[in-house]
């Protein structure tokens, strides 16, 4: 979901929940507008890795073909092809969590967050904020 779509949930959110963990792609695609070259930039950044290792692997041709094209390659047209609000992927790095959890996670605090995979220009991580 969009930025201000996910700041309204956190805020409903707050006084409901005591713990909150989060596992995401570290990828600057939410706030880039559709057309500009941050986002082109982020996007290639992000998928680009994914896409290689996928093709890396010993399966054959034509189901390595099929995960990009069924799966990767959906959210990354989405991405080029879709405005904010309309895309169907929305994934933030980790400095853009922490600021969007701080400003309307009211009484939650950091307490913790960790690299769960990493591989050349694309990494997953785990953050988790509680009162």
């Amino acid at each position: 979901m969009p930025w201000d779509d996910k700041a309204t949930h956190l805020r409903e959110m707050s006084g409901k929940v005591n713990h909150l963990l989060l596992m995401e792609m570290d990828g600057d695609n939410d706030t880039p507008q559709l057309g500009s070259p941050e986002l082109a930039v982020s996007v290639y950044q992000s998928y680009g890795p994914l896409i290689d290792a996928i093709f890396a692997h010993d399966a054959p041709i034509t189901v390595t073909q099929s995960c990009v094209d069924n799966f990767v390659m959906a959210e990354v047209i989405s991405f080029l092809t879709q405005p904010r609000g309309r895309r169907n992927n929305y994934h933030m790095l980790r400095g853009q969590w922490t600021r969007i959890f701080s400003e309307n996670l009211d009484g939650h605090h950091p307490r913790g967050e960790a690299t769960v995979l990493t591989s050349d220009g694309c990494e997953f991580f785990a953050c988790h904020w509680s009162r």
